[in-house]
């Protein structure tokens, strides 16, 4: 006996999803388009809703035989057989009805979660443009101070040279005048001279009287005793043990309020996937950033209190920078630059590019508004 389980290869166990895809490769292969037979064709249809209506173990000939002859389109088994198939109908029906009803949710979800992005880059725009505004005034106030600048040394190096000019003048005349007066000084100094001899002579006759009224008296004064000459003894004094015991707990107070902590630089995290921007935590620091690699090695990275910033593979062959890009530090292979302005510099230049060229390396903007809206998610 041939059951309808032997026609589609399956049994009384076999789970529904394995029979129907028994009944669509059968169909694929018997179909009449394809070089099949209607005969083969309707076998196959008997089998699979046999099986499904739970009477795969019938005789699939026997049952055949009595459809054919029976007439077409009457009969009892005709009408539970279309009444199965409407059945079925109904049950796919109501599951893709529920299917369609997820997917339209989850879309809405998604377009409001899109919209919401696309707001925030809008009102992160005009920011932009006014910072960009403000850097274009300082610089034309640099400029115009660079300009005040140039004129003021030009007037002092007039100056200087007015009075170097003064200052030569003024060293002749004084010249001229030093000499008149050592002329002058001369005839001075023979009169000083002899004034200065003639004291002299008169002390010189005082001090030789004195020595012969009294050689004892003049001996005392010009040779004293020993005696007079010794130093009294000094006393040692001994420092007090808490005065030296507070001396040193201030100078150890004022030494911990000149160490300063030096700041914790963040390291990222180094990626394998290239062009995709991905959310991730500092190795050191618990805070979320966003990032790109390149294909040589670079990343673009963005945190929640610091603008876009370049690391740099030193890797790389180094090249003259762009002028956007500032040095700030080194960290591991790195060289890290920050991006005031230019290239690269806000997010509506990543949103609106499918890549963006920095320092001569291509990154990609792939996943770069969900991953935006999911740092800024976090950064609240």
């Amino acid at each position: 006996m041939t059951t309808f389980h032997d026609i589609l290869g399956t049994n009384s166990s076999t789970p529904i999803e394995e029979v129907k895809r028994q009944y669509k490769l059968l169909c694929s292969r018997n179909h009449p388009d394809k070089g099949g037979s209607n005969a083969l064709m309707q076998l196959v249809v008997n089998a699979y809703e046999q099986v499904i209506a739970g009477k795969g173990d019938g005789d699939a000939l026997q049952k055949v035989a009595a459809a054919t002859a029976a007439p077409q389109g009457q009969g009892q088994d005709n009408n539970e057989l279309w009444q199965k198939r409407c059945k079925l109908l109904e049950l796919k029906y109501t599951q893709c009805m529920h299917e369609k009803k997820q997917l339209e949710a989850k879309l809405q979800t998604m377009a409001g979660e899109l919209e919401a992005a696309r707001r925030q880059v809008e009102s992160s725009s005009p920011k932009k443009g006014a910072s960009d505004g403000e850097l274009q005034t300082l610089r034309n106030e640099n400029r115009r101070l660079q300009s005040q600048v140039s004129s003021l040394n030009a007037e002092l190096a007039e100056c200087n040279a007015t009075m170097r000019m003064g200052n030569e003048f003024k060293t002749d005349e004084d010249t001229k005048q030093t000499e008149n007066k050592e002329n002058n000084r001369e005839p001075r100094r023979d009169s000083a001279a002899k004034r200065k001899v003639f004291v002299v002579l008169v002390v010189l006759l005082v001090v030789s009287a004195l020595g012969f009224l009294n050689k004892d008296t003049l001996s005392a004064w010009l040779f004293p005793s020993p005696e007079s000459n010794q130093e009294k003894p000094l006393v040692k004094v001994e420092p007090n043990p808490e005065d030296l015991a507070r001396e040193l707990a201030e100078r150890q107070r004022l030494a911990a309020k000149k160490v300063v902590e030096k700041p914790i630089e963040p390291r990222i995290r180094l990626a394998n996937s290239v062009g995709v921007w991905t959310l991730a935590e500092f190795e050191n620091v618990s805070k979320p950033y966003i990032s790109v690699r390149s294909e040589d090695g670079s990343y673009i990275v963005k945190s929640c209190t610091e603008d876009f910033k370049y690391y740099k593979s030193m890797t790389r062959r180094s090249s003259r920078m762009p002028s956007n890009l500032i040095f700030e530090r080194r960290d591991r292979h790195f060289e890290i630059y920050g991006i005031p302005y230019g290239n690269g510099a806000a997010a509506s230049n990543w949103t609106n590019s499918k890549s963006l060229m920095v320092n001569n390396e291509y990154f990609a903007n792939t996943d770069f508004e969900a991953v935006y809206y999911e740092l800024q998610m976090a950064c609240m």
